[in-house]
């Protein structure tokens, strides 16, 4: 509901995908929460240093990123999709971009690129990185500077009328994980098969694996506890809520809608899984009967011993 409320604003939308080259997936793997703040953190400076700047914008836009780590086939692909306003704020009302395109290709690249190996170095100066096993200090500057001589990958898409098509991108992956229950075709006592979208040639294909590797891939791309996947920022962020209210109203929009509290059916129904709150047997919807209030007691103790 909060993501639904910011992304009303009538105005187009960029969506922009921040990958690393496949050589730091290594320097990912050891330090999987603080290697995604980097990402998060230099994407997100790079496109409010460039946007603030008046050749290109000179206003304040918003901004909402989502951290994913899974390729199509489930293996380690770390990048950040950021949704971002073809406009933004400024002390004299809303600002339209002038331009069909959000910035230079080029430009974008090479400043992310300079804030995320900035970010990389000072952590690793620091001792915040960890150093990979097989690996020490040394060969992870090394590994850096190479790459300031490979070009790295920014897409920007094409500018989208509204953010709704690709919010319920964005929700899918949020909400559907790296795999989804369609996918999953086949499972044996030793195999499991499931279906891909191999960006290649754009044909769906299958990716039988043994049990423990296809484990293995769905583990990595569980967050660590706390993480936060998803986050705004820029004129969505909560320190410009009064900026957000008069950006909404210098588009002709209402003021924001007070936040809608769903029941967990109405919940379920929405995102087209109205079924789990009805009985399996007779397929009546479940009635609650009761509520278990949380208590901060701890458990009673309990003493264990063999029935023998």
């Amino acid at each position: 509901d909060k993501m639904c409320s910011l992304l009303a604003l009538n105005c187009g939308y960029h969506h922009v995908v921040f990958t690393v080259p496949q050589e730091l997936n290594e320097l990912w793997r050891w330090n999987r929460s603080w290697f995604a703040d980097q990402v998060l953190c230099a994407s997100r400076e790079t496109l409010l240093q460039l946007l603030g700047q008046p050749k290109w914008l000179g206003a304040l836009p918003g901004l909402v990123q989502s951290w994913h780590t899974w390729g199509r086939n489930l293996l380690g692909h770390p990048h950040a999709h950021v949704l971002v306003t073809a406009g933004g704020w400024t002390d004299s009302g809303w600002k339209h971009l002038r331009h069909d395109y959000l910035l230079p290709s080029k430009v974008l690249r090479e400043v992310y690129r300079g804030k995320l190996q900035s970010r990389l170095r000072a952590g690793l100066a620091s001792g915040e990185m960890v150093v990979p096993a097989g690996q020490d200090s040394l060969s992870v500057r090394r590994l850096l500077q190479r790459l300031y001589r490979k070009q790295w990958s920014v897409n920007v898409q094409s500018r989208y009328g509204h953010g709704r098509g690709v919010l319920t991108y964005l929700g899918n992956y949020v909400r559907g994980g790296p795999v989804r229950e369609h996918q999953l075709q086949s499972l044996t006592s030793t195999s499991v098969t499931f279906r891909h979208l191999d960006h290649r040639d754009k044909r769906l294909k299958p990716c039988p694996l043994p049990i423990e590797d296809f484990l293995f891939r769905l583990s990595e791309h569980v967050p660590e506890k706390g993480f936060q996947a998803v986050r705004y920022s820029g004129l969505y962020a909560s320190s410009h809520r009064a900026m957000l209210a008069q950006a909404r109203l210098s588009l002709g929009m209402a003021a924001s809608p007070a936040p809608v509290v769903l029941k967990a059916q109405d919940f379920l129904e929405r995102v087209g899984v109205g079924d789990k709150m009805c009985c399996t047997t007779c397929g009546r919807r479940l009635v609650q009967g009761a509520r278990i209030e949380r208590s901060d007691r701890a458990p009673p103790y309990v003493e264990y011993r063999d029935a023998a």
